[in-house]
């Protein structure tokens, strides 16, 4: 005597997706087929004052070199890119003046006490300020601005 053998499980999801697959094809309709115009000649692209699209990897702030320029043959390095634009000197903030050891000094807000001929550093949107304290004088700070720095390269 022969049975028929049991169906087994993949067999029988085999079958329901097979099932499935058969009346999705039944519901969605076949596009519409459009027939092709007659092309006419090409006319050149009207020149636009719209702005040129932005890549959306590039970073906030920056714009590419002009094609033709000579700058745009030599490569920018990649922390020149994602550096952020130089800020203005920030201003020295002097909240007292004392008498020290070697002579009068000055308290700078965020640096501390300093006396003349100090170089003193202030880190400001990514950028380290260098001043060089001139003289402390009848509660008057002078100094000389010396120079700005990325962060990165300290």
């Amino acid at each position: 005597m022969k049975t028929v053998p049991q169906m087994t499980f993949a067999s029988a999801w085999g079958a329901l997706v097979v099932a499935w697959a058969a009346a999705v094809a039944e519901e969605i309709p076949a596009p519409p087929t459009v027939p092709p115009t007659p092309t006419a000649a090409v006319e050149a692209p009207a020149v636009s004052n719209a702005p040129a699209l932005r890549d959306p990897f590039w970073p906030v702030g920056y714009t590419p070199r002009p094609k033709g320029s000579p700058e745009a043959s030599r490569p920018m390095s990649p922390r020149a890119a994602l550096r952020p634009p130089v800020p203005d000197w920030p201003a020295l903030k002097v909240k007292g003046y004392l008498i020290g050891p070697r002579g009068p000094m000055a308290i700078l807000d965020g640096i501390g006490p300093v006396e003349a001929g100090n170089i003193v550093r202030q880190r400001v949107g990514g950028y380290v300020f260098r001043w060089r304290i001139d003289r402390i004088q009848d509660q008057k700070l002078t100094y000389t601005e010396l120079d700005v720095r990325p962060a990165d390269e300290l």
